[in-house]
């Protein structure tokens, strides 16, 4: 290889050895961890955790590692690391932004990363992070490389230009010049980011950091947690989240080669660790399949280099060209050797898969299986959406169906199944159209996401209900007695999609085992009490919401009744520490009763913590009074996060809350841990059984695809072909039912609406090559179109838009229609248009199914027309069945040898000396092309196509002739082929007046004053019906009438003609007394016209009830017609006058300014156009009106119409929108041609020129005075709209004085009520204070009394003692003087008896007292 090269060469002369660092590479570390034991699907590279902690640990895996560590990082890059990172060289060329250029000028290719160990940060020096990165990178070299540090994911070196360039980061560190290039993102933006980068087709690797504390000293422990692949989403860390993950369809990896029986397709699904083999693939089919599938990576083999011609230069010459145009616009790599052994090589290598790695084929052994679609095919009826095309998938399936069904649809019809498999498909989808029980709603999982969530064990809760409703609706078919037929049915098919081949009642048991398994262990009743979160006092409900809500609810309690208690008893405890530390503060709060600006508090849950914190604010007391709640305050501390950093000022905790907490997050994590072990524990049990889970899953898809298809076919009233193979018994007749015919009975296009009846139905009865005949625009390529799209529906089981279908299975279609050049390949259209016909003409088969649309058209007419021949006979000699359509006459003079060739031409008629196609396919041959027709219907110019006849009568009259003429019969004149139709259309206007007369004649009794006029294509009814009401049948081009009433005849032909397709229709019509008759005389046309054979386009209007379902309608039965049907009736009629007044308008003003001459125009243009815009806002609320009262019909069939006659409105109101556009350029243009006229006019001389010019000074003058006087009427009234405003102004004044006066009137009153009250108030107070004051006087005279009272009798009581103290002291002393002698009759003992002092002295005693 090329990179090989410039190695050797490099490396090998001496004056290059100075770049020889380009191609260094680090050494390759391996993990010690061996990757767990397969199961079915093989191994998951993803549960490989390549681990690499701190330091020590690193250098701890082995000794000898660390040694060749240190002696491989000088070595020269190998060539493995050489084409690394010449893989990332190719892709950095393609990035444009700035940034990206400027970061990518400091790589240096000297190891995988293409770090520069010179700059700052980027040293790879043994145990930091950038070497970490280069052992993971090492492991990975082609995929990006994100590394979770801290908050965010970090990308070094060549991965940070990608994630710049691609992901729309910004660098580190801006644009250093002296720093390594490094790039990341945050966490939360991690899923944007793998998105962005696998959306432009790159694989990424995400390394994750192990969580948990991190000893001192060391480095945090770093491990590979999975990749992110185009098409295979990330998906660690799911099992833990709620939500659900979008899984895109899966992107496989394609090689592709070529060997004599064909090209080779392998696609290789790393995600199911499978592959299928396509071989024997025609260029077509290849470049389609690739064209329906995204690929992650493009190998080509080498044998694809050497093409037919023998060149090596691939697709120059001959074959290959359409494969190499798809495969230049990707990026793609070559291979050789084994292409089989090599492609899985290769992919092992790109997403480190180990070599035991095995892979599965889904390939299954058919025979007889139908070839893929070519390109063109799937392109021309709509398989693959194409802009113009009628998309086939969506009137296959209705709206709502989507998804998986519809990639399901698509696949089948790009790959048509086997006889047997199309047999068990069209089965399946009867016994659906015919049961008459409840079906399940078909939960449709991408296999792929089941197989990698189960595989890395991440599926969730959420995918664990959806794989059970998977196996619970299995298990409800297999139940009820309608359904089990169809799930019997649906394992063939099921079996080709999966390459699964189960036996129906394995497959039912393990569906079973795998229900209860799931049901066992995953939590589905909402009414267990182990699933309401923790409530408790004091505690917001939102923290235990946010703590449990992870877990609750996920698998049953009866697995965690240990971890649910642990939790209720730590919910219980933070609780109590709450109650006791803070609520007694919160109680102190608010029997405080601050006012604004005192203290506040809150027990308050701090969600960015998961915390449950105090927030207050001045609630510390200034004086410390022993009150409640001082205590708890003490207690409180600042609020710490989890780094230990202080949280605010207004956050307080304690240490017994802190340890309550801690407690309960410790319980909480350990029930989370507890079950998402149960729930990895399920994934793993499950995953033993993923071959049935994928086959459920693929069944019920396979199951919502055909149902929707049912239901959408019998709504469009397609039927179920009669599907047969090919006779092997070449005796049979064909005739007889044999499969060497096929037979179509009212085809119709798929792309019409069977029901609504606007289709044209063909019968195609084929048991050999049809040459097909047909002017422009006669529906030839239609039909080609609805031949291949049934005949592909009925092999591949589906049905049909036909009445019945006879179609045998044929082994391939093909379809070949307009052709386009390719300038990449430098083709011709003519030469892309050989390179698929030698495709079809080298494949056809007698089995097969050839449609060609206007072969040979690209070049010159004779040597076309003998190619066209050729291919003929080449396709009628293979046996095949086919149409081949043309343009080309001049094939049926060549002696052509084709012996089983049937001349088919799609019908035409005259219709009044204009020949117009019928869309009928009919036997003979057809000359005319309608050329000069549809050229002057496409908008060329009249005088060209005048020009062009007058040629082609002066070189072809000779041999012109038109109409469709038998092929062994004598060609009839065109006059005659013109006049026989003629007659038969006058015999048709004749039969249809009469029965009109008859029908008219019964209903009214008078037979003799009726009479059917007509209106030609070209004509206006006369004056005389103005102002009465007609009754008329349309006659539209499709040979179907119309019927209605008017009492403005005109402007209801008006308005139908100017619908699209209807501009030549005729009329026929009758005056009638009153609106009444004429709505009966509607109704009765309507049924009875129909019952005689006639096809009608309103007949559901006869069962209108405003018109009635019988034919013997009565006055009565008018009048009694329901409000709505009345108010519709009146919108019509508004809508219809509105209609004419703006075509009016329109009209008007399309040829405004013709013949102006000095504004000789009575309407103003700018008038004109408020007319014409008044009409459309009319028209416009006309239509508002419509749909509101349409859904408020009394019938269906009500409904139906109107709503079809709002879209015919809507599309009117368009087209009067476009023509005003055009009327106003068409006005502009004619004005400036008058103008232009005028000019050339003056300038010119004579006696015109001078009387114009006289003119125009005159009316100059006249201007001019106008002017004037317009101007003093314009000051005029400029002052009086001025006057006008000051008396307005001054009025406006006065009502305001007015309303001041009375607000200061009502003031004024308001403080005369208050003064007066004040004034009571004031002598009621003056009274009450006289009264006060004589109370208080009374009072203190009555207490100064009290006083001296007390005061004076205080005084005599202490002169009492005075005397009885002096008198006792005089008695001792008169004891001492006498000794101890005493009177007789006298003790006296020990103080106990009180001395007689005589009467006197008792007597002064007890006044005292």
């Amino acid at each position: 290889m090329h990179w090989i090269a410039t190695r050797n060469a490099v490396v090998s002369l001496p004056r290059w050895r100075s770049f020889a660092f380009l191609f260094r590479s680090p050494f390759r570390t391996h993990s010690s961890l061996k990757p767990s034991p397969l199961l079915l699907l093989n191994t998951r590279y993803s549960e490989r955790r390549y681990c690499l902690g701190d330091g020590k640990s690193v250098k701890g895996i082995t000794t000898a590692s660390s040694k060749k560590v240190k002696t491989k990082s000088t070595d020269v890059l190998t060539d493995k690391d050489l084409s690394h990172l010449l893989w990332w060289k190719e892709r950095l060329q393609t990035c444009k932004k700035p940034s990206t250029l400027q970061l990518i000028e400091r790589l240096m290719y000297t190891n995988l990363l293409g770090l520069d160990p010179s700059l700052r940060n980027g040293s790879l020096k043994d145990g930091n992070l950038n070497w970490e990165m280069l052992q993971f990178k090492s492991r990975f070299p082609r995929e990006v490389l994100l590394c979770r540090v801290g908050d965010f994911y970090e990308a070094i070196g060549i991965d940070a230009c990608i994630l710049v360039e691609y992901a729309g980061l910004n660098p580190f560190g801006g644009l250093r010049s002296d720093s390594v290039p490094k790039a990341g993102c945050p966490v939360v933006n991690l899923r944007q980011t793998l998105d962005d980068l696998t959306r432009n087709g790159f694989s990424v690797c995400i390394v994750e950091e192990i969580q948990g504390p991190t000893p001192a000293r060391s480095r945090k422990g770093r491990f590979i947690s999975g990749h992110a692949h185009p098409g295979s989403p990330y998906v660690y860390g799911l099992v833990g989240v709620d939500h659900d993950l979008d899984f895109p369809e899966p992107m496989p990896v394609v090689g592709i080669s070529r060997s004599a029986r064909g090209y080779c397709m392998i696609s290789i699904f790393e995600t199911m660790k499978a592959y299928s083999l396509d071989d024997g693939l025609t260029e077509e089919a290849l470049v389609t399949k690739l064209r329906t599938r995204r690929c992650h990576h493009l190998f080509l083999h080498a044998s694809l280099r050497h093409n037919a011609s023998g060149t090596c230069r691939w697709g120059e010459f001959g074959e290959g060209g359409l494969l190499w145009g798809e495969c230049s616009g990707r990026n793609f790599e070559w291979f050789e050797g084994d292409t089989l052994s090599e492609l899985l090589t290769k992919v092992r290598d790109v997403y480190g898969l180990d070599d035991e790695v095995s892979f599965r084929n889904v390939n299954v052994p058919l025979e007889n299986r139908p070839r893929p679609l070519h390109l063109g095919t799937a392109t021309q009826i709509g398989a693959l959406p194409t802009e113009g095309i009628p998309c086939l998938l969506k009137v296959l399936l209705p709206s709502t169906c989507s998804g998986l069904p519809s990639l399901y649809v698509r696949d089948l019809l790009l790959n048509p199944p086997a006889y047997d498999i199309a047999l068990k498909i069209q089965e399946t989808c009867k016994l659906m159209s015919t049961i008459t029980c409840s079906v399940p709603e078909f939960t449709c999982v991408s296999s792929a996401k089941l197989v990698k969530l189960l595989e890395q064990r991440e599926a969730n809760y959420i995918e664990f209900c959806r794989i059970k409703n998977v196996l619970d609706e299995v298990l409800h078919m297999h139940r009820h007695p309608e359904l089990v037929e169809i799930l019997k049915l649906l394992m063939e098919p099921t079996w080709v999609a999966t390459g699964l081949k189960i036996d129906f009642e394995t497959f039912v048991n393990e569906c079973h085992w795998a229900s209860d398994s799931i049901g066992e262990m995953i939590s589905l009743d909402d009414d267990e009490s182990h699933q309401n979160v923790s409530k408790c006092a004091n505690v917001p409900n939102e923290f235990f919401y946010d703590m449990e809500s992870s877990w609750r609810g996920r698998v049953k309690g009866i697995h965690i009744e240990e971890e649910i208690t642990q939790v209720a008893k730590s919910a219980e405890a933070l609780s109590l520490a709450v109650t006791e530390d803070f609520h007694p503060i919160i109680s102190r709060i608010k029997a405080m009763a601050a006012s604004l600006g005192g203290s506040k508090g809150e027990i308050v849950y701090a969600k960015e913590h998961e915390s449950v914190w105090f927030k207050g604010k001045r609630f510390t007391p200034s004086v410390w009074g022993g009150t409640a709640g001082e205590e708890q305050i003490k207690q409180l501390k600042p609020a710490f996060d989890s780094k230990g950093k202080k949280v605010g000022e207004e956050w307080f905790t304690t240490q017994k809350v802190e340890t309550a907490l801690v407690r309960y997050h410790e319980a909480s994590e350990n029930a989370n841990a507890r079950v998402l072990e149960l729930l990895r524990e399920l994934s793993a049990k499950l995953q033993t059984k993923i071959n049935v889970l994928v086959f459920a899953s693929m069944l019920l898809v396979i199951a919502k695809a055909l149902f929707s298809h049912a239901c959408e076919g019998r709504r469009r009233k397609w039927v179920f072909p009669t599907l047969v193979g090919f006779s092997t018994d070449e005796a049979a007749n064909p005739l007889d039912g044999g499969a060497t015919r096929m037979k179509l009975t009212g085809l119709s296009p798929y792309w019409f609406d069977v029901a609504s009846g606007t289709a044209v139905h063909n019968t195609v009865d084929m048991q050999s090559l049809f040459l097909l005949t047909g002017p422009n625009g006669g529906g030839k390529s239609s039909l080609l179109r609805s031949i291949c799209a049934a005949a592909l529906l009925g092999i591949c089981g589906f049905m049909v838009p036909a009445e019945s279908a006879y179609i045998p299975h044929f082994d391939s279609i093909m379809l070949h229609m307009k052709s386009y050049d390719s300038p990449v390949d430098g083709k011709s259209s003519f030469q892309v248009e050989m390179s698929e016909i030698r495709s079809i003409v080298s494949q056809a088969t007698s089995r097969s199914l050839v449609l060609i649309d206007e072969i040979c058209r690209g070049t010159e007419t004779a040597k076309g027309t003998c190619i066209a021949g050729s291919v003929i006979e080449s396709l009628d000699a293979s046996g095949c069945l086919g149409i081949v359509s043309t343009h080309l006459h001049g094939i049926f003079d060549l002696p052509l040898t084709a012996k089983n060739v049937t001349y088919k031409a799609m019908g035409a008629e005259n219709v009044e000396g204009q020949t117009k196609p019928t869309w009928k396919l009919t036997d003979g041959v057809c000359r005319e092309s309608l050329a000069f027709e549809t050229a002057k219907r496409e908008g060329v110019p009249e005088t060209i196509i005048q020009r062009a006849e007058a040629l082609y009568i002066s070189v072809y009259a000779k041999d012109a002739s038109f109409g469709v003429v038998r092929p062994n019969k004598t060609e009839t004149s065109s006059d005659n082929e013109i006049s026989k139709p003629v007659r038969s259309e006058r015999s048709l206007e004749k039969d249809l007046a009469k029965a009109i007369l008859k029908i008219c004649g019964i209903k009214m009794n008078e037979p003799v004053g009726l009479e059917c006029l007509s209106i030609g294509a070209r004509e206006l009814p006369p004056p005389s019906t103005v102002g009465s009401s007609c009754v008329y049948v349309m006659k539209r081009p499709d040979k179907r009438l119309y019927i209605g009433q008017t009492d403005d005849l005109e402007g209801r032909i008006r308005a139908h003609r100017a619908k699209e397709g209807l501009q030549g229709s005729s009329f026929l019509y009758l005056v009638v007394q009153g609106k009444s008759m004429a709505c009966q005389l509607e109704t009765l046309l309507i049924n009875q016209l129909h019952e005689q054979g006639y096809s009608l386009a309103n007949l559901a209007d006869g069962k209108h009830r405003n018109f009635g379902t019988s034919s013997s309608l009565t006055a009565s039965d008018v009048w009694d017609m329901d409000e709505v049907v009345v108010q519709v009736e009146k919108t019509k009629r508004e809508w219809d006058d509105a209609y004419e007044k703006t075509i009016e308008h329109i009209l008007a003003i399309q040829e405004y300014g013709k013949s102006r001459r000095g504004g000789e125009e009575k309407i103003s243009l700018q008038r004109l156009n408020g007319l014409a815009q008044d009409g459309l806002s009319l028209l416009n609320s006309l239509q508002f009106n419509l749909d509101l009262l349409a859904p408020q019909l009394p019938s269906d069939d009500q409904v139906q119409s109107t709503q079809s006659l709002l879209e015919t409105w809507k599309n009117q109101y368009q087209s009067l929108r476009v023509n005003l556009r055009s009327a106003n350029l068409k006005a502009k243009d004619n004005m400036r041609k008058a103008a232009q006229q005028e000019r050339e006019l003056l300038l010119g001389g004579g006696t015109e020129s001078t009387d114009l010019r006289r003119k125009r000074q005159a009316n100059a003058g006249v201007t001019s005075d106008a002017e004037s006087i317009t101007e003093s009427l314009r000051r005029s009234r400029q002052l009086m709209v001025q006057e006008v405003e000051r008396s307005t102004n001054t009025l406006v004044a006065f009502d305001e004085s007015t309303g001041v006066l009375k607000k200061a009137e009502s003031e004024y009153k308001g403080h005369r009520s208050l003064l007066s009250r004040t004034r009571n108030l004031l002598s009621t107070m003056q009274r009450q204070d006289v009264i006060d004051r004589v109370i208080l006087i009374i009072g203190f005279s009555l207490f100064v009394c009290a006083v001296l009272y007390v005061v004076s009798k205080r005084i005599g009581i202490l002169k009492l003692q005075q005397m009885a103290t002096a008198a006792i002291k005089a008695q001792l002393a008169g004891k001492a003087a006498n000794g101890d002698a005493m009177p007789l009759g006298q003790e006296f003992d020990g103080g106990n008896t009180v001395p007689n002092v005589g009467i006197p002295l008792q007597q002064r005693l007890h006044d005292e007292l």
